[in-house]
Formats: C-alpha cells, sequence, structure tokens
C-alpha cells in the first residue's frame, strides 16, 4: 500500500493538476472524485499494520473515519459527503439507498456557471465545468439545505449544484487535518 503522502504526490496530486487544466472534462472529473476518496482511505489506514487485522475490522476503520469527515462539524464537511456520495454514485453507476445526495452518476455533470448564478454563489471559475447536481432539499423555514438523509447542512451551498473546483482543497485539507 501506498504512504498518503505516496499517493498524494504520485496519484492526487497529478490528477488534481489535470483536472484544473480541463475542467469540463466528465472523465478527469471521475478520476478526480475516485483519487479523493481514495486518499481519505490511505489516510485512514496510515499508521495501521493492514496485515494483521481482519477484512471487517479493515472496513470499519476506512468508514469510521470517512464517516468521522463528513459528520464533523467543520464547516467543510458537507463537501466531503457529496465527494464520497459522488464517487459511490459514479462507481456503482446507481446507487442503492434512496438516502443519497447524488443518486446516479448523472448527477456529475456539465455546467456552465456565468452571471447571476456565478456571481452569487461565488465560484472560483466561471464557464463550463463539471458540477456535482446535488438531490438536496431547500428548507425554507429553516433556511438551510437538507441532505439525502434529511439532516441539516449548515453552511451549505448556495445553489443545489457545487462545482468540483472549488470543493477539492476543502476536501483535501479535512483528509489531512481530520474532523
Amino acid at each position: 500500500m501506498l504512504s498518503p503522502n505516496d499517493f498524494k504526490d504520485k496519484v492526487l496530486n497529478p490528477i488534481v493538476a489535470s483536472f484544473r487544466y480541463e475542467p469540463d472534462s466528465l472523465s478527469k472529473a471521475f478520476s478526480l472524485i475516485w483519487s479523493i476518496d481514495a486518499y481519505a482511505s490511505h489516510v485512514a489506514f496510515e499508521g495501521v499494520d493492514v496485515y494483521t487485522i481482519n477484512e471487517k475490522s479493515r472496513g470499519k476503520i476506512e468508514a469510521n473515519f470517512k464517516n468521522s469527515l463528513q459528520c464533523s462539524p467543520n464547516a467543510h464537511a458537507w463537501k466531503f459527503r457529496i465527494v464520497r456520495e459522488a464517487s459511490n454514485a459514479t462507481k456503482h453507476a446507481l446507487r442503492k439507498s434512496k438516502k443519497s445526495d447524488i443518486p446516479n452518476s448523472a448527477y456529475v455533470q456539465s455546467a456552465v456557471i456565468d452571471g447571476y448564478a456565478g456571481y452569487f454563489s461565488g465560484v472560483s471559475h466561471w464557464g463550463s465545468q463539471i458540477v456535482l447536481d446535488l438531490d438536496w432539499q431547500y428548507d425554507k423555514l429553516l433556511e438551510c439545505w437538507r441532505d439525502g438523509s434529511d439532516r441539516e447542512v449548515r453552511p451549505g451551498p448556495l445553489f443545489s449544484w457545487v462545482p468540483i473546483l472549488d470543493i477539492i482543497d476543502p476536501c483535501v485539507d479535512l483528509i489531512e487535518n481530520g474532523p
């Protein structure tokens, strides 16, 4: 198994650079989503002798680490959650659970962000790019988003879509620094 630093240097960083150069590439977006999710797995196993524990324990270590990231009080936790959801949706094409933020691979799509939507969303890049389209509901009474599990998301995105370019760094930082 690659160390987290080796995985980041040899896999994640080149994919991030490639996607930033071509932010409207669906294939690069899928690769980026998977590599961020995989990077979290590598970090979860840092310092763990995986050959001395059974497969069930390995799964728990990974799941517990990723759950702690996406459920943490960190303001960027929801960003990791949607990357993890997108990773599962794109790997499996269609999510089994109806309580998902991104039900299937079609929710990772190209969009042109400009005009008022671009201005008010505060996106880092205008123009054609890949976004995650969230299957969230806006709660007008509480003025917040409710995720696929009907949990309140604060702070959340301005719109029901999030440009992948805007969540790369917060996700990597959260993975490296913990919840």
